[in-house]
């Protein structure tokens, strides 16, 4: 039986994706789980996994097109099935008929025997080369990065391997068209009668036979204005989103020298059997996954006037995006990890975020988010909550105080942890208790190992 494959809903605000390129063409064996197609939502980029064994027997939305939720998007056959358009869409009653139609019996029963013939002569699983001719080939990154600055990929050089246009291509042709409205030869080209070498012509200046550069640019006002789209846009909605939200950030000082110390005796073996160092953002969420559970009423979802407490801590782990922006993947179940577990999920799914390479489960979900910005050297910050998140911790950077005013000789390294809380699902007082647990209990990590 014809296998459908659905645009998932990846979040719950979620209502549309663009698909961005397909991995498979028509014709090609699939593996369940196999990824099959890459999908732009408004969070983030990620590939959509093949939902059964078989041939991908028809792709119904090419790259490029905008699908609601739910909607097909294409179709996986079994080996030998044979992909029948009027039965997998069978045509609508039509309430008018052309009268020249009528007018001519012999010649619709002819054009009906061809159509006919035409469908007995077609292949079981269609060709996709046709749905493949003039698309453009690049990485989701790439293009995030082209609609941030307004570019056309059409102009873009590729350099990727198959003709993929790489985030690296695109920052290379914004920097030529750059150079080349001042005058300038840019780094990957140079202006000669008109052309700029190293920067392609779209379709429409092959039909006429020459490259335009791209048209001055209106007189500088000292104003640059950019188009909020995409993840930007994104964050933006979700940040005022949260920021009608009635929440309140708790500070505390932890003593963070056995924190310390506790990462550099275990930095080897974790590093043997992981492959990854261990990070301080790994450490801390291994810290929260074992502390949270005790803590339910922080470990949960607002919801329509509703508190929907989970069992499990599924952690977000806020994430800057290189070419800017911001997601949170999710891993899931993470108070049932061993560390060296948890460190390898959380380097996989920030990796992959930043790659533009999560997958759906990865990108919604989370019941608490965890965001570190000590690797900048922010002492302390008051973050925003996830919504419907009605928790979220932030961690700052060591700062080396001397103790009691005394000299640099008794110095101690301290981290200030920020706890955001929704004040609508709890109190001051219980977010109080749980970050000064959280507090001891890095005082001593030790036990975690045991907890």
């Amino acid at each position: 039986m014809m296998e459908p494959v659905i645009m998932p809903v990846l979040d719950m605000t979620m209502e549309r994706g663009i698909i961005l390129r397909w991995l498979k063409k028509e014709g090609d064996p699939v593996r369940a789980g196999e990824p099959l197609f890459e999908v732009e939502t408004d969070k983030a980029d990620i590939e959509v996994e093949a939902p059964a064994d078989g041939v991908l027997a028809r792709i119904v939305h090419p790259e490029g097109a905008e699908v609601p939720v739910r909607e097909i998007v294409a179709y996986i056959a079994a080996p030998g099935e044979r992909y029948d358009d009027d039965r997998q869409n069978p045509p609508q009653p039509k309430a008018d008929v052309d009268p020249s139609a009528r007018s001519d019996p012999a010649q619709g029963a002819a054009q009906g025997e061809v159509q006919g013939e035409a469908r007995k002569g077609a292949p079981e699983v269609p060709s996709g080369a046709a749905l493949g001719r003039n698309r453009i080939r690049a990485t989701p990154a790439a293009r995030r990065r082209a609609r941030e600055l307004g570019l056309d990929l059409a102009r873009v050089p590729a350099g990727g391997r198959g003709g993929v246009i790489r985030l690296a291509d695109v920052e290379a042709a914004a920097a030529t068209m750059a150079a080349t409205t001042k005058g300038e030869p840019g780094p990957r080209g140079r202006q000669e009668g008109g052309r700029v070498d190293g920067v392609s012509p779209t379709p429409r200046d092959a039909e006429h036979g020459a490259f335009r550069p791209p048209a001055p640019e209106p007189e500088d006002d000292g104003v640059e204005r950019i188009p909020v789209t995409g993840n930007r846009k994104a964050v933006a909605e979700r940040m005022v989103q949260s920021a009608r939200i009635p929440q309140v950030t708790l500070f505390a000082r932890a003593d963070a020298e056995a924190i310390q110390d506790f990462r550099r005796r275990l930095e080897p073996a974790v590093a043997e059997a992981t492959g990854q160092s261990l990070s301080y953002t790994a450490l801390f969420a291994f810290a929260v996954a074992r502390t949270l559970p005790r803590f339910p009423d922080l470990n949960a979802h607002w919801r329509d006037g509703e508190i929907w407490r989970f069992r499990s801590v599924h952690l977000g782990i806020a994430v800057a995006l290189p070419a800017g922006g911001l997601v949170v993947p999710v891993v899931r179940h993470a108070d049932r990890r061993p560390l060296a577990e948890l460190v390898k999920a959380v380097a996989d799914v920030t990796s992959r975020a930043r790659e533009g390479r999560l997958k759906p489960d990865e990108i919604g979900g989370g019941t608490f988010t965890l965001s570190n910005l000590g690797m900048f050297g922010v002492e302390a910050f008051n973050a925003l909550l996830n919504p419907p998140q009605v928790g979220i911790l932030s961690v700052g950077t060591f700062v080396k105080e001397p103790v009691g005013g005394r000299e640099e000789s008794s110095a101690r390294t301290w981290l200030t942890l920020g706890l955001t809380f929704d004040h609508r699902a709890l109190d001051g007082a219980d977010a109080a208790r749980y970050l000064r647990f959280l507090v001891e209990t890095l005082s001593d990590p030790w036990r975690l190992l045991v907890s």
